[in-house]
């Protein structure tokens, strides 16, 4: 018998035979009888839901990141705004540094690395900064000769931001510095 379904000979035609199954190899099922119930697309869906649920869930973190990396940089660009006298307040901060520069002693250089010393790394050197800015303004002021603990103290207490205080009063109170002249500066400062 032919492919055609007749036979060599007599003339007679058969059925025809069917064509032979041709395989895809990676689409579906590989045979009858292969045993394989789920097919790649099947698979190949399910991976693809994952895969797209992940890109989200890492779209969201890196939006979160870039939130809060904005929200520092932003910060900063208003520090660096000018107020109505033309300078800044960190122009301000620079200024109190720089006058204030021949006050610091030894000791009121180790008390304020003391007293910024909790604070993390990345935001240490900002907050020493703005810490010696607001302590050497109060000895410029006091016309001191040079910066004392007392002006340390005080100067730490008004540059802590007030949301701060409480941790502020903790540190103060583990490392036995005594701010009792100093507490009505916390207390003023939550009411405003």
């Amino acid at each position: 018998m032919d492919y055609a379904g007749r036979e060599f000979g007599n003339g007679a035609s058969a059925a025809p035979s069917t064509p032979p199954k041709t395989f895809r190899v990676g689409y579906g099922r590989i045979g009858a009888g292969s045993g394989c119930h789920t097919s790649n697309e099947q698979v190949m869906g399910n991976m693809g839901d994952w895969t797209n649920w992940m890109v989200i869930f890492w779209g969201f973190v890196m939006l979160g990141f870039m939130a809060i990396g904005g929200y520092f940089m932003f910060r900063k660009f208003l520090k660096v705004l000018p107020k109505r006298d033309g300078m800044s307040k960190l122009d301000w901060q620079n200024y109190y540094i720089e006058q204030s520069r021949h006050l610091w002693t030894e000791e009121s250089k180790a008390f304020l690395e003391l007293l910024v010393k909790p604070v993390p790394s990345a935001f240490r050197d900002i907050a020493r900064h703005s810490i010696a800015a607001k302590i050497g303004q109060l000895a410029l002021e006091s016309g001191a000769h040079e910066v004392t603990r007392d002006h340390c103290i005080e100067g730490y207490i008004l540059a802590t931001p007030r949301r701060d205080h409480k941790w502020l009063r903790n540190f103060l109170e583990q490392n036995g510095i005594d701010y009792a002249q100093y507490a009505h500066l916390l207390e003023n400062r939550k009411r405003e």
